[in-house]
């Protein structure tokens, strides 16, 4: 969040603002950390589904 000290009512409008604005910015770039953890969680979930299955086919034709 960047620093203010506003002296009037216009000025406590712009801070008003900005700070809307960095907390949308700040908000974007979680939902964008979200998104990247929930897709390697799933491909890693697919990494070990096949080995499983790997695993498992490997066995069945001992």
């Amino acid at each position: 969040m960047p620093a203010s000290n506003p002296i009037s009512n216009q000025g406590i409008s712009s801070e008003l603002d900005t700070c809307e604005t960095a907390w949308h910015d700040c908000a974007a770039q979680i939902d964008m950390i979200i998104e990247c953890q929930t897709k390697q969680e799933a491909k890693q979930k697919v990494k070990q589904q096949a080995k499983a299955l790997s695993q498992a086919e490997g066995h069945h034709h001992e």
